[in-house]
C-alpha cells in the first residue's frame, strides 16, 4: 500500500478510497502473535528506518507498518468540482427537457452552464446567521440584501424578469430531480447559482434542498479533511470534536447544508429540520453555547431528540455537567419529546465517572435550580434512574457495559468498590452471581431465579408489576379504538356498511362480562389458537376436540374457563388455514355437539364477523366482571389450598406471540405489563380427529417478575445518606432471566 503510486488520480481516487477502507477493515481484524519486527522496510529499492516494535494480540499489522502520508490520493477540490459539475449538467439538461414549454435563451443557458461566478455575492445577514446562530425572519434586512444582489445580477447579465423566473423554475426542478435520484452533488453548483442571483426562494424549495443534502450528503459535507489520509480519519485517537477554543480549518467552514438552513431561517419561521442542521454545524465549530441559544430562541414547540443530542453530547464530553443537566432537565420537561435509553445512560454514566454518586461526594453546584431534588450521592442516582425507568423498559448490552464501566471508574478507589473489575473493551460483561458483601458496590450481570424472582447477587426479589386500575382503563380504551380502526380498514372497499361499529360490539361484550352472574371466569381460552395447535399435517383440521380437552383440563384444576371463538367456526362449513393445506371443513355431529355444549353452558363467546378475536380475549382478561366477582380478587396466592398455580387471574391461555403489527398501537409498557401478568402458554400432543396419545397439558405460567426496569427496597436499615434501592435492568440481547444489577 505504502509504495503504490496513483497515476490517474481523478479517475481512480474514489475507487482507491473504497478499496483502502475495505483493506483497512480487513487487515485491522487480523490478530498477530507477539513478535519483534525488522527495523527497516523496502520502498522502491530504498531503505527506510523503522522503530523496533512489539505487536500484541490486540494490535494489527498496521501498527507495525505505519503508512506514509497518502497525500497522493487525497480528495482534490478540483476533482470534486468536476464531479459536481458533470452531474449538475446531466440534471440541468433533464430539468430543461422536462419543462418543454419553457423558452431558454442563449444567455440563460450559458449562465446556467458556467462553473464559476460572474457576479460576486454579498449577504452579510446570512454570514452572521451562520457564524453567530442569529436569524430573524421578521428582520427585513436580509430581504434588502437579496434585492440588491438580484438588481446587480440582472443588470450585469441583462436578464429580464421573465428570464429570471425561468431560471428560478429550472433550479427548483433540479432540486426535485435530485430528490428523486438521491443525488446531492448537483445541488452544490445549483445553490451557488441561487446565491449569485439573489433569489427569494419558496419555503418548499429550500426544504427540498435541505432534505436532499441532509439525506444524501456529498463528500464536501463530510468531516473528511483532504489534507489527511483515510487512515488518519479512521484513527480512534483522532479528535472528531473541536474544543471550544480550537481554530477551525478552512475545510470545516464549507457547509452548504448549514448555509441553506440559515438562509431558510432568515426568511421563514425556523423548522425542526433547519434548526437541527444549524445546531449540529455550530457544535461542530465549537460554538456549543451559541447552539443552545439557538435552541432557546427557535420558538419550535415540538423538537425531536436529534435536535438536542449534539449539544448534550458535547457538554458531557467536555465534563460540563451543570450545562448538561440543565439541558437534560429541559428535555424532560418537554412532554412531546421521547428520550431514548442511550441518552439517559450517557447522562447517568457521565455523572458516575465524575464520582458524584459516591456517598461522600460534594454537591453539583446549582443543580437544584433545574428541578433536581438531590445534588449528589446515591439519591441523585436513584432520581436519574427513576427518570429512566419512566420512559424506558430495557437497555442494550452495550449500554449495560457503559454503565458498568462508568460505575467502576467512579468507585474503583472508594470503599465498597474495590472488587469492581475493569472489563475488556471488546469482551461481553461477565456474570457475577455470588452474594455480595453488605457494603459492596454492585454493577453486575446476574441471573434471576425464574421461579422465585430472587437475585442471588443482591438478595433482592423482583416484583411482577401489574396494570394499575387506571392503566387497565387506558388499555381498554386503546382496544376499543383499535377495533374501529381494523374494521374500517377491513371494510373500506365494501359497499354495504355494518349496522354496528366494531367498538360498540366490543363494548357490548365488555358489558356482558360485567353484568353476567355466576362464577367469574378465571381462564380465558384463545379458541382458534388451541383448536389449530399441532394440526398442520395432511389430516389436520380445526379440532373442536382439542377445545373440549382444554376446557376439561382447566376445570379439573379448579379454573372457570371461557372460550373466545370467531363466529365463522360456528357455521356448518368454513375455510381452514393450515399453511399449504387450505380447504373447506364441514362440521361433524360430534363437533356440533361440542359447540352446543360449550355455548349452552355459558363457556363460549362467539366473536362477530369482521372483528378481531384478539381484542376480545385481551379485553376479557382485564374485565372487572363486576357482578360475578363482587369486588373479590381473583388472583391466586402461592400457598393456595386447592393447588392452583399462583398468579394473576384471569389467565389467558394462548401460544400467540402477539407480534401482529396491529398491536403496535398499544403503548409498549401497557402491553408488556398485561402480557407478563396474564399470558399462560400451553403444550400437549395434537389430536388426530378425536384421538389423542396422552391426557396431559403442560402449562407455562405467567411471569413471576416483570421484564422492565425496576427498583426494590433493601429490607435492612441503612444509614440516612445511603440508597435503599437495588436496581435491575432487563437487557435486550441477554437471556430472558438475566439482568444488569446495580446497587450503591
Amino acid at each position: 500500500i505504502s509504495s503504490r503510486k496513483i497515476e490517474d488520480q481523478n479517475a481512480t481516487e474514489g475507487n482507491n478510497r473504497d478499496s483502502l477502507q475495505f483493506l483497512f477493515d480487513s487487515i485491522s481484524e487480523i490478530p498477530m502473535k507477539e513478535s519483534t519486527l525488522p527495523t527497516t522496510f523496502h520502498d522502491e529499492g530504498k531503505m527506510h528506518p523503522m522503530t523496533e516494535s512489539k505487536i500484541g494480540r490486540e494490535r494489527s499489522i498496521l501498527d507495525a507498518f505505519p503508512l506514509p502520508s497518502l497525500s497522493l490520493i487525497h480528495q482534490n477540490p478540483k476533482s470534486i468540482e468536476k464531479d459536481a459539475y458533470d452531474e449538475y449538467m446531466i440534471i440541468l439538461n433533464e430539468a430543461i427537457l422536462s419543462l418543454s414549454r419553457l423558452k431558454v435563451s442563449q444567455d440563460m443557458g450559458d449562465w446556467l452552464k458556467r462553473e464559476d461566478r460572474i457576479v460576486e455575492y454579498h449577504l452579510p445577514t446570512l454570514e452572521k446567521a451562520i457564524n453567530e446562530g442569529v436569524a430573524n425572519p421578521d428582520d427585513l434586512e436580509f430581504l434588502d440584501e437579496l434585492e440588491k444582489q438580484r438588481h446587480v445580477f440582472l443588470k450585469h447579465l441583462s436578464f429580464d424578469k421573465k428570464d429570471y423566473s425561468s431560471v428560478q423554475l429550472i433550479l427548483t426542478k433540479i432540486g426535485y430531480i435530485c430528490a428523486n435520484r438521491s443525488k446531492s452533488l448537483p445541488l452544490e453548483l445549483a445553490w451557488e447559482k441561487v446565491k449569485e442571483a439573489g433569489m427569494y426562494l419558496e419555503a418548499d424549495f429550500l426544504s427540498n434542498y435541505l432534505y436532499v443534502l441532509s439525506t444524501y450528503p456529498s463528500v464536501r459535507q463530510s468531516s473528511f479533511d483532504p489534507m489527511e489520509s483515510i487512515f488518519d480519519s479512521l484513527n480512534p485517537e483522532r479528535k472528531l470534536n473541536h474544543s471550544r477554543n480550537e481554530p477551525m480549518k478552512e475545510v470545516d467552514k464549507v457547509d452548504i447544508l448549514e448555509e441553506i438552513a440559515a438562509f431558510y431561517d432568515c426568511l421563514y419561521k425556523p423548522t425542526e429540520q433547519s434548526t437541527t442542521v444549524r445546531i449540529k454545524a455550530l457544535v461542530k465549530k465549537g460554538k456549543t453555547k451559541s447552539a443552545e441559544a439557538l435552541l432557546e430562541c427557535s420558538g419550535i414547540k415540538k423538537l425531536r431528540l436529534r435536535t438536542y443530542q449534539p449539544i448534550l453530547k458535547t457538554y458531557l464530553q467536555q465534563e460540563d455537567l451543570i450545562s448538561a443537566l440543565s439541558l437534560y432537565s429541559r428535555m424532560r420537561s418537554d412532554s412531546d419529546l421521547i428520550i431514548d435509553a442511550e441518552t439517559y445512560i450517557q447522562v447517568i454514566a457521565s455523572v458516575a465517572e465524575n464520582g458524584y454518586f459516591c456517598h461522600e461526594s460534594p454537591p453539583i453546584d446549582g443543580i437544584k435550580e433545574y428541578g433536581f431534588r438531590y445534588s449528589s450521592g446515591p439519591k441523585l442516582l436513584d432520581e436519574l434512574l427513576t427518570n429512566l425507568a419512566e420512559d424506558v423498559l430495557e437497555i442494550s448490552s452495550a449500554l449495560a457495559k457503559r454503565l458498568h464501566t462508568a460505575i467502576q471508574k467512579g468507585f474503583h478507589d472508594k470503599r465498597g468498590g474495590e472488587n469492581l473489575e475493569e472489563q475488556h473493551q471488546l469482551a461481553p460483561l461477565s456474570e457475577e452471581n455470588e452474594p455480595a458483601e453488605a457494603d459492596e458496590i454492585i454493577a453486575s450481570r446476574v441471573i434471576i431465579n425464574k421461579y422465585t424472582g430472587v437475585c442471588r447477587r443482591s438478595g433482592a426479589r423482583l416484583r411482577l408489576i401489574k396494570l394499575s386500575e387506571l392503566e387497565g382503563q387506558e388499555l381498554k380504551s386503546k382496544l376499543l379504538a383499535l377495533a374501529n380502526k381494523e374494521q374500517k380498514s377491513f371494510l373500506q372497499n365494501w359497499k354495504v356498511k355494518p349496522k354496528m361499529c366494531a367498538s360498540d360490539m366490543l363494548e357490548s361484550f365488555s358489558l356482558w362480562m360485567d353484568k353476567r352472574k355466576g362464577k367469574p371466569f378465571t381462564s380465558i381460552i384463545d379458541g382458534a389458537n388451541v383448536a389449530y395447535y399441532h394440526q398442520n399435517f395432511d389430516d389436520g383440521k380445526f379440532n373442536f376436540h382439542q377445545l373440549q380437552f382444554m376446557v376439561d383440563t382447566l376445570e379439573k384444576m379448579n379454573e372457570t374457563p371461557l372460550v373466545i371463538l370467531p363466529k365463522k367456526y360456528a357455521q356448518k362449513s368454513f375455510n381452514v388455514n393450515l399453511g399449504r393445506n387450505n380447504r373447506k371443513q364441514f362440521l361433524s355431529q360430534d363437533e356440533w355437539g361440542i359447540l352446543n355444549k360449550l355455548f349452552h353452558s355459558g363457556k363460549l363467546y362467539l366473536v362477530p364477523f369482521n372483528s378481531l378475536d384478539d381484542l376480545y380475549w385481551m379485553l376479557a382478561s382485564i374485565s372487572d366482571q363486576v357482578y360475578s366477582r363482587k369486588g373479590v380478587s381473583l388472583d391466586v396466592s402461592v400457598d393456595d389450598p386447592n393447588g392452583r398455580w399462583p398468579g394473576t387471574r384471569p389467565t389467558l391461555i394462548t401460544n400467540d406471540q402477539m407480534k401482529d403489527h396491529k398491536l403496535e398501537l398499544i403503548e409498549p409498557r401497557l402491553f408488556r405489563r398485561w402480557y407478563a401478568s396474564h399470558i399462560v402458554n400451553f403444550n400437549f400432543t395434537g389430536f388426530v380427529h378425536n384421538e389423542r396419545v396422552d391426557d396431559k397439558v403442560l402449562f407455562s405460567s405467567a411471569d413471576f417478575f416483570s421484564r422492565e426496569i425496576q427498583s426494590n427496597s433493601l429490607e435492612k436499615k441503612m444509614p440516612e445518606n445511603h440508597a435503599r434501592k437495588i436496581w435491575h435492568f432487563p437487557v435486550s440481547d441477554w437471556k430472558n432471566h438475566e439482568r444488569f444489577c446495580l446497587r450503591i
